[in-house]
């Protein structure tokens, strides 16, 4: 059993925690942004939940895989600050005032405010694009890496334990729902062309396009991207993704910009670093402690996971994960 508070999740609390989240969904709607995604059964719900000492608990729909779209841009962050020393100097790492998927103000300023607007992830899949020949691979280079023998995985619903399963599916791309953004994704193709003209971008922009298209579009369970997200609460350095400096380089941009406009409203309510995903996925981060992956498919009017939202306040609760 871990040390780390994963017996109060106990069968009682996944059931309270399920209601919770299913009441808050009914108050949001699926994405209609990507076709592909229109059909997502809302009603889907799951929970991952991995401690750095080696324990798991799941439960709800916790084994099947979803499109992880604007959670790949944080393994992709990843990715490319392991390869390019002067990352930070091409990127911000702020708040924007500006909507994620925004053209405002890149005539004026093209360096993006930070990786996680749609701006910025392009440039970051640009850069990757040059230094490692594409950012899907990279992206699924990281994610296949942190699952394996040597670390925990699947232990079944409900249950504590350690594992050795490894990633379900081998993290594939889902290349109807990359096909799906490409052919209605218009409001990118201007940023992507934007920032290609202000020489943010130094690669043909409809293959960062592409590439962009196909990172979004890796797939995934909740079960697998908590496994997958544990180097980011690394505390011994035991992954070896990045080094400890840029570890908080990122939590610090996730507590800062992860969940789009909402990311003060998300810090107050559960005091982590986290991303969410328009597919209603929200991976949230414990420094020290370990991983938290829900998935619900309605959206709030940020574009967040209503039922994430709500089941991750009471697990951080439950846990006693905050970070404050």
């Amino acid at each position: 059993m871990s040390g780390l508070g994963l017996d109060a999740i106990s069968s009682e609390v996944q059931n309270r925690i399920t209601a919770l989240a299913r009441s808050a969904a009914a108050g949001g709607v699926v994405t209609t942004q990507i076709p592909a995604l229109r059909n997502l059964d809302p009603r889907k719900f799951g929970v991952a939940v991995a401690t750095s000492d080696g324990d798991t608990i799941t439960f709800g729909d916790a084994h099947e895989p979803f499109s992880l779209q604007s959670i790949s841009k944080v393994f992709a962050l990843c990715a490319l600050v392991s390869l390019d020393a002067g990352a930070w100097s091409r990127i911000g790492w702020g708040p924007s005032a500006h909507h994620h998927n925004s053209v405002a103000g890149l005539d004026l300023e093209p360096r993006p405010a930070n990786p996680f607007v749609n701006a910025g992830a392009i440039s970051v899949t640009g850069r990757l694009h040059v230094l490692a020949g594409g950012a899907s691979a990279a992206v699924q280079s990281i994610l296949r890496s942190q699952v394996g023998p040597e670390l925990p995985g699947e232990v079944g619903p409900g249950a504590t334990g350690k594992d050795t399963q490894a990633c379900s599916d081998g993290w594939q791309i889902d290349e109807l729902v990359a096909a799906s953004e490409s052919a209605t994704s218009h409001r990118n193709r201007a940023i992507a062309h934007l920032l290609a003209d202000s020489g943010v971008l130094q690669c043909d922009p409809d293959a960062v396009l592409q590439d962009y298209f196909r990172q979004c579009a890796i797939g995934g369970s909740v079960r697998d991207l908590a496994l997958a997200s544990l180097f980011l609460a690394d505390a011994e350095d035991r992954f070896r993704v990045l080094p400890r400096g840029e570890r908080r380089r990122v939590n610090s941009v996730l507590l800062m910009s992860g969940t789009y406009g909402a990311a003060a409203d998300v810090s107050f309510r559960i005091g982590l670093p986290a991303k969410s995903a328009i597919s209603g996925a929200i991976v949230a981060v414990a420094p020290g402690k370990g991983s938290i992956v829900v998935w619900s498919p309605p959206l709030d009017e940020h574009g967040n996971s209503s039922g994430a939202l709500a089941a991750l306040t009471e697990l951080v609760t439950v846990l006693d994960w905050s970070i404050f």
